[in-house]
């Protein structure tokens, strides 16, 4: 099939669920191969929450808006946070200009006169979750299928838990808060620890700790699973570190993927000699 030149306004038509089925086929290949192309979807999709949370948009655009794209899980929690912060800079507009006095001939700061650049920057963490579960989400895409919802949901956790739990290069460096739980082995485990996370209306980084009874393996292998034993992730290649509580394992979760509920993670440790050995498992709750 012949490609063709796509310019913004046909881009936001894609979104909204008013293309042709030809042209929304080409689209779904060119998201396929060209990674500039894709980015440039990326962006007027920011573009385009921004303007859906600013009441930019038409009366036939803010109707195709809610009926097509927020019918995503994850397009709507990116309105939700842009409409979060919005607020928040608004409320913070507010106080200074309540404050009066020499504040008032303060011309509005950085983030004030930046407020879509803002916005779009934390929609854009968003799609940092979703832009690289593209080619799995087209190629299962199967509208109102449970299995496949399940599938998307699986990939886009698990590509945002091999980003928070690759290797640091460098000091490690992040815009949100870490929230810190230090679990013990199933076999060694305290009755009366905190083995509970809350989710917050921010979102934050779960930093789960997991305790070692010994640490003979090169790597570890740490698998997210319900607390019936569903795999949900698996991530690879973990190290273990020293902290005043010991060798730990640390284990890092998006909160803004999480769903209240029980939960485990199974550690698996490696042999030099390529062997797999279990560990143990750390059950842990997520409440609201």
């Amino acid at each position: 099939m012949e490609q063709r030149f796509f310019d913004d306004a046909l881009i936001r038509k894609y979104l909204l669920g008013n293309i042709s089925q030809e042209d929304q086929e080409q689209i779904e290949q060119r998201l396929l191969i060209d990674e500039e192309f894709s980015e440039k979807l990326s962006m007027t999709r920011i573009d385009m929450v921004d303007d859906y949370v600013a009441a930019n948009l038409s009366a036939k655009e803010r109707e195709e808006f809610e009926k097509h794209f927020l019918s995503t899980p994850e397009h709507v929690q990116m309105v939700e946070i842009a409409r979060a912060l919005a607020k928040r800079l608004m409320e913070c507009s507010r106080d200074l200009a309540m404050t009066g006095g020499a504040a008032s001939k303060i011309p509005n700061p950085y983030y004030i006169r930046h407020l879509k650049a803002i916005i779009s920057l934390t929609a854009g963490m968003i799609l940092l979750v979703t832009g690289y579960s593209v080619w799995e989400i087209i190629k299962h895409r199967h509208p109102n299928s449970p299995v496949n919802e399940a599938q998307e949901q699986r990939a886009i956790l698990e590509n945002e838990l091999v980003k928070l739990n690759r290797p640091a290069t460098g000091p490690a460096q992040t815009a949100l808060a870490v929230v810190t739980l230090n679990l013990k082995p199933i076999l060694v485990r305290d009755l009366g620890e905190n083995r509970s996370l809350v989710i917050s209306k921010d979102p934050s980084i779960f930093e789960l700790q997991l305790e070692l009874p010994n640490d003979k393996y090169q790597n570890y292998r740490a698998s997210l699973q319900t607390d019936e034993g569903v795999e949900l992730a698996v991530i690879d290649a973990l190290t273990a570190k020293t902290l005043s509580t010991g060798k730990v394992v640390v284990f890092k979760l998006p909160s803004w993927l999480m769903r209240p509920g029980s939960y485990q993670i199974k550690l698996t440790g490696v042999l030099m000699s390529g062997q797999y050995e279990d560990v143990s498992v750390y059950p842990f709750e997520i409440t609201k």
